[in-house]
C-alpha cells in the first residue's frame, strides 16, 4: 500500500546530478476536483519539478526537469481518465520519484 500524492507532496532527483539528491515539487496534472484533506491529488499528467542543479563538475554545467511519473504502481484508480500517482512512481529516464504525500497521511492505494 502507498499514500497518494497531493499538491504539497514532494519529489527527488537523484538521477543527473553530482550534488546529491535534489529535493523537487509537484504539480497536479488535469486532476481540478478530486482533494485529500483539502488538497488536489496528483495524476498521471502532473509533473516532478525538479529546480536547476549542477549536472557535471568541469565545466560547471546546470540544468533544471520538469518530467511526468511513467513507472507506476496503480495501474486501476482513475481520475477522469487518469491514474493517481502514489508515493513511489516515477521517471524511468532520469531517477527520479515522488518522495513524499504531502498532508494525506490517511489514503493509500495498493
Amino acid at each position: 500500500m502507498a499514500l497518494i500524492a497531493v499538491e504539497d507532496g514532494t519529489s527527488e532527483h537523484t538521477g543527473s546530478t553530482v550534488v546529491g539528491p535534489v529535493a523537487g515539487t509537484l504539480t497536479v496534472g488535469s486532476d481540478s476536483f478530486f482533494t485529500i484533506e483539502g488538497k488536489l491529488a496528483m495524476v498521471e499528467d502532473g509533473t516532478m519539478e525538479i529546480p536547476s542543479h549542477q549536472y557535471q563538475l568541469l565545466p560547471p554545467l546546470f540544468h533544471s526537469h520538469s518530467y511526468n511519473p511513467d513507472t507506476l504502481a496503480n495501474n486501476y484508480f482513475y481520475i477522469e481518465g487518469k491514474r493517481v500517482i502514489l508515493v513511489g512512481d516515477s521517471f524511468s529516464g532520469d531517477a527520479t520519484e515522488v518522495k513524499n504525500a504531502g498532508s494525506n497521511s490517511i489514503f493509500e492505494v495498493a
